[in-house]
């Protein structure tokens, strides 16, 4: 019985240390002495909240609060050695140097992890870096950053593997194999729905979908709905980084240049532009700049919006060879492209017809009729780039409604018209709802039932 009792205790130990969801438990706390005194608050997985308040920045948590100075980092995760399940930031107003979905550690060997990293900016400053991973020997699984608002001078989906902290330069990773870095992010996605950048007192800025310095990023999703990003640098990589896979689509805002690749490598990009205003585009890295940039495939999708430069771009520290890279530009014949260099042989232009059946309906109050949509493309077989694109909307709500999927649902009667865009392209299906008689007729043979019940039991109560 003994030797059981110990071979379970060993079992059970050995779980123990060998188990990788183990998570140390720390509560939030501030280091004043953070890169030479700057300080650094270290969220430990617990959910915080940065506000301002009588102008200082103040981060909360649970019933606690702390003052921090706008020279701050703020970490998600912990320091050396912590492993958390879930990082959540939401800065609503304030200023901060950084804020920082994962951890911090200088130690190979104390690496800092965390599963999930959230951060949701609604206002306040962002003096340096919003960063999806974490700093140096650190990584995240997934990290996910949605943006409203506020200004910023940097976006970073990875992390950061470069970094001067102590008056000192540190670095994690090699250069000939940063797909090998200690520094990882496996999945990152970032989303700006409206934001500002850079500083006002900045002459530029970076979103950056991949990492910085020599780290990893497994697949990134770089998602621009808006914002005022006129004097700033999207890019689907990052700067010396590895990025297996990065996806973008932008959908609005105002953007000064689009650039596949910076420094690094990418294996895959596709990018998909439904809106907005881009002033330079180009399928690999500016062609006036060096680039030691590596882009093995990329797929553009041009299908509204406006671009004033379109380029191939350059690759290999700024030689011409984006020829030896494959890639394909798919381009709407309506899509506003003021000056447009790349090959013709590179581009497929693509035409469109939307239809919907049927053209006219006829609805009662409260019953629900979905439109068909039907695209024809010329050349054929590319439909699905405009399915996903297609908005509705109702003239009279009071009337009909329309959802996303495109059902129609009658309100009351009168007449409505339901409108079907893709890009450029409109159709109109007229919907006229009438009194749904079956309900009136409902209506007063239930009245008529009730009435003769309560009828009938009266005269059972006088008689009986």
């Amino acid at each position: 019985m003994k030797k059981l009792i110990y071979m379970s205790l060993i079992i059970l130990g050995f779980l123990i240390l060998t188990n990788p969801k183990i998570y140390a438990v720390e509560n939030p706390y501030y280091d004043e002495s953070y890169n030479q005194q700057k300080g650094a608050f270290y969220a430990n997985g617990t959910d915080i909240t940065i506000e301002e308040e009588n102008g200082q920045t103040i981060i909360k948590w649970l019933d606690q609060q702390q003052k921090v100075p706008n020279t701050v980092t703020v970490f998600g995760g912990g320091q050396k050695g912590t492993h958390i399940e879930n990082s959540n930031i939401t800065m609503n107003s304030g200023t901060v140097v950084g804020i920082v979905g994962g951890g911090f550690s200088k130690e190979e060997n104390l690496i800092s992890k965390v599963e999930n990293a959230n951060i949701t900016i609604n206002g306040g400053t962002i003096s340096s870096n919003i960063t999806g991973g974490g700093y140096l020997y650190s990584q995240v699984n997934n990290t996910n950053i949605t943006i409203n608002g506020g200004i910023a001078e940097t976006v970073l989906g990875g992390g950061v593997a470069t970094l001067d902290i102590d008056g000192q330069m540190q670095y994690v990773g090699e250069a000939s194999h940063p797909d090998n870095s200690p520094n990882r992010v496996n999945n990152a996605t970032i989303t700006i729905n409206d934001i500002t950048m850079p500083l006002p007192s900045h002459q530029g800025g970076i979103v950056y979908a991949g990492a910085q310095g020599y780290a990893f990023v497994g697949e990134t999703n770089l998602i621009i709905n808006g914002g005022n990003l006129s004097k700033i640098t999207v890019s689907a990589g990052g700067s010396d980084d590895y990025v297996n896979k990065s996806n973008v689509t932008i959908t609005g805002g105002d953007i000064l240049l689009y650039q596949s690749i910076n420094r690094g490598k990418i294996k895959e990009v596709n990018v998909k532009v439904t809106g907005g205003n881009i002033q330079e585009f180009n399928v690999g890295a500016k062609s006036d700049t060096a680039s030691s940039g590596e882009l093995d495939y990329a797929t553009i999708y041009l299908l509204d919006g406006t671009i004033g430069k379109l380029n191939a771009g350059t690759v290999k520290s700024g030689a011409l060879e984006i020829d030896k890279t494959k890639y394909k530009v798919y381009q709407v014949v309506y899509m506003t492209i003021t000056n447009n260099t790349i090959p013709e042989e590179k581009i497929i232009l693509v035409d469109y017809i939307l239809s919907l059946s049927p053209t006219e309906l006829t609805l009662s109050e409260n019953f629900s009729k979905r439109i068909n949509i039907d695209f024809t493309t010329s050349p054929e077989g590319y439909e699905n780039l405009f399915v996903d694109n297609v908005k509705w909307k109702s003239d009279n709500e009071d009337v009909a409604t329309v959802s996303e999927e495109g059902f129609v649902t009658a309100v009351e009667p009168g007449d409505a018209n339901i409108t079907a865009s893709c890009f450029t392209k409109h159709e109109i299906v007229s919907v006229t709802v009438e009194e749904n008689k079956k309900s009136t007729t409902f209506f007063w043979i239930s009245w008529i039932i009730i009435l003769l019940v309560i009828f009938t039991g009266t005269v059972i109560l006088i008689f009986f």
